[in-house]
């Protein structure tokens, strides 16, 4: 409004308007209040965005570690168990070459010991030969094989 206009104007309406633009002005600080208050609520929301992509993203890399870690606990324990098996597989060979050299060993026992009786036969055969008075002694009071 040009100034000759306000001074056309008497006091009342000077007033009133006075007080329109007061309510004018109230009412636009309230817009402006409600205004920076929805632009506050948005920057929290976008800042919240922000700080939950963050989390969602970290909470990824975690889950990522996570399932590396339990790749890895797997492939050990396969290891381990191709370790068992290949431990597993040299005690079983083990145990078969001790099983088979005690096999021999005892033949080889059985047929020393059978050497010896068949020698001891000899001997006391001939020896029964060379002494029969003996031998009818003997096989008086038992049952003795010549």
């Amino acid at each position: 409004m040009a100034d000759d206009e306000l001074k056309k104007m008497n006091r009342k309406e000077l007033l009133e308007m006075l007080l329109g633009l007061e309510k004018e002005n109230v009412r636009l600080r309230e817009e402006l209040r409600a205004a920076n208050e929805k632009l506050n609520e948005r920057r929290l929301m976008l800042d919240d965005a922000g700080n939950l992509a963050e989390a969602v993203l970290h909470l990824n890399h975690v889950y990522e570690d996570m399932g590396k870690a339990a790749e890895q606990y797997l492939e050990n324990i396969r290891i381990r168990d191709k370790e068992s098996e290949t431990l597993l597989c040299e005690a079983k060979e083990k145990a078969a070459d001790i099983v088979a050299e005690a096999e021999r060993t005892r033949l080889h026992k059985i047929m020393e010991a059978d050497m010896q009786v068949t020698n001891m036969k000899k001997k006391m055969q001939n020896f029964f030969e060379k002494h029969p008075d003996i031998f009818a002694q003997i096989s008086e009071e038992g049952n003795v094989d010549p």
